[in-house]
């Protein structure tokens, strides 16, 4: 097959699978178009594309056979010893105490752990052709500083700091390697790829991909400051405190930079008409007519965002019987910005759409008039740099009570609110990506263009970022933030019966609730 002769091809019942000349197409007499059959299934050197012939060198050799299955399918078997999947990992934590007479304590604590894998899903691991993380990384940082202090016999300060960092990386390595005009594409092509390529990735229908599909390298930064006060002032006592994170999300991911696909549409009895006994990816993919292709240009993003909650609570023990606490917390979750302001700012619902003028509305009466609105941009025409605005009605109550009804009988119940923390849905950047697709035929797949593998991608879309305004992404499916919205809450209550039976052992009863 992969020198054309595909003599052997049968399905998994024995039945011969024909290849068609996709330059062949023609309208029969009962209007249908069809194709002629390569003879004798075999597909003459001089129709083979060069390129897409190195290309299919980089599978590997077939090594087995599966009884009741089409010819080269489930042919290869990747041994343990041939197929060394790997994974490593390494941990370590300490913690440092020290005391400063007796009224300072503090604490230094590290956490690290470094899991690193190669992983093959197409039985390569180490050969331009490989598809899987190689290697994947997860890296974890910790560091945390804590103080307490006694500032009186009743008064305590604990002040915290603490610093974390989560690295996820997904590469390919053998594949970066790779020099891409090595397998007869223009130099031209490989410099105005976005991102080093290497081998590129090749899916054929019913075959196992060949190269890694992209590469990636996320890293959450999180600061955090916190700090509590308690006093005791006889029956009451009081804690107070202040919580506040920055969080730093750096989005690393190329996507599939180049990619070509393959499927039987160009070599099929009728171009238009699946069936089962004709057509072949690979033929098609040799006669250099790829069914598909794409170069994904993708921007590299830095989001941060906010967190504060001061907080306060009081406990009461207003009798030997009867104690009581109350409690108030505020959560203020600040929507991401964009270094670099590559960030979607809501919809907006009232400008006139530069497509408004495109539009007859007397013929178009349904549609609204004038036509309104389009994706806005963080940081451009007054916009803010944030995604959206920040929800600060988020009062958070909270009561306790608990009361001893007999010396072996309590009763207790509670109730508190709590709000939502936001997804990363705020995190919108559509103009910043761009895909290039590759225009296989100029008739709705009727007839490919000749061999444009040789040149699949002579122009390569750069994303437009701001630049399109209100038509971005015009007569395209997208997201958006309301940038109005109001954050979820819930209110938790419950109420118990426990009461001690014998000495060892207790009974309880309770009933808990939720409303949201």
């Amino acid at each position: 097959m992969r020198n054309g002769d595909f003599s052997k091809l049968v399905d998994g019942a024995g039945r011969l699978i024909s290849i068609f000349d996709p330059t062949t197409t023609a309208r029969g007499a009962d209007g249908v178009y069809r194709r002629t059959p390569f003879a004798d299934n075999i597909i003459s050197k001089d129709r083979i594309n060069p390129i897409a012939r190195k290309i299919m060198d980089f599978y590997p050799l077939p090594d087995t056979k599966t009884a009741g299955v089409a010819y080269s399918q489930q042919n290869y078997f990747a041994s343990g010893g041939a197929n060394p999947a790997k994974d490593r990992f390494y941990n370590l934590v300490f913690k440092f105490d020290q005391n400063f007479g007796t009224r300072h304590r503090t604490f230094f604590r590290h956490g690290s752990n470094d899991r690193t894998e190669m992983r093959s899903t197409n039985g390569i691991l180490d050969k331009p052709g490989a598809d899987g993380p190689q290697p994947l990384k997860r890296l974890n940082d910790a560091y945390v500083l804590d103080w307490v202090t006694m500032l009186s016999p009743t008064m305590i300060l604990n002040p915290r700091a603490s610093f974390s960092r989560y690295l996820y990386s997904n590469d390919a390595v053998v594949a970066k390697k790779f020099d891409l005009t090595s397998l007869g594409f223009p130099a031209s092509l490989a410099a105005s790829l976005p991102y080093n390529s290497g081998f590129g990735r090749y899916v054929l229908d019913e075959y196992l991909a060949l190269g890694k599909a992209g590469a990636s390298k996320d890293v959450t930064n999180t600061w955090v400051i916190a700090v509590s006060l308690t006093k005791i002032s006889g029956t009451h006592t009081t804690k107070a405190g202040y919580d506040a994170r920055w969080i730093q999300y750096a989005y690393q991911n190329t996507g599939t930079v180049f990619q070509l696909g393959g499927n039987k549409v160009f070599t099929r009895d009728e171009y238009n008409r699946s069936d089962a006994l004709s057509g072949n990816s690979v033929a098609g993919f040799l006669l250099g007519t790829p069914s598909s292709g794409t170069v994904n240009y993708n921007s590299f993003f830095i989001y941060m965002r906010r967190y504060m909650a001061p907080w306060v609570q009081h406990d009461w023990k207003l009798t030997k019987r009867f104690t009581a606490n109350f409690g108030l917390r505020l959560d203020f979750n600040y929507p991401p910005n964009e270094r670099f302001n590559r960030l979607n700012a809501g919809f907006d619902t009232e400008t006139v759409s530069p497509l408004d003028k495109l539009v007859d509305h007397v013929q178009s009466p349904e549609l609204p008039n004038p036509l309104r609105g389009g994706l806005r941009f963080a940081g451009v025409n007054g916009a803010p740099r944030t995604a959206a605005g920040v929800y600060r009605n988020t009062w958070q109550p909270r009561i306790g009570l608990a009361y001893s009804l007999t010396p072996r009988t309590v009763l207790r119940g509670g109730w508190g609110r709590y709000y939502s923390n936001p997804s990363n849905n705020f995190h919108q950047s559509f103009g910043f990506n761009n895909t290039t697709t590759i225009s296989a035929s100029g008739d709705a797949n009727r007839t490919p263009y000749p061999n444009v593998i040789n040149n699949p991608f002579p122009v390569i879309n750069l994303p437009p970022g701001a630049n399109d305004g209100l038509l971005t992404y015009a007569g395209r499916s997208f997201n958006f933030v309301n940038s109005s919205f109001r954050t979820p809450h819930t209110d938790l209550f419950s109420f118990s019966i426990q009461r001690a039976v014998g000495n060892r052992s207790r009974f309880e009863i309770s009933y808990s609730g939720s409303r949201g």
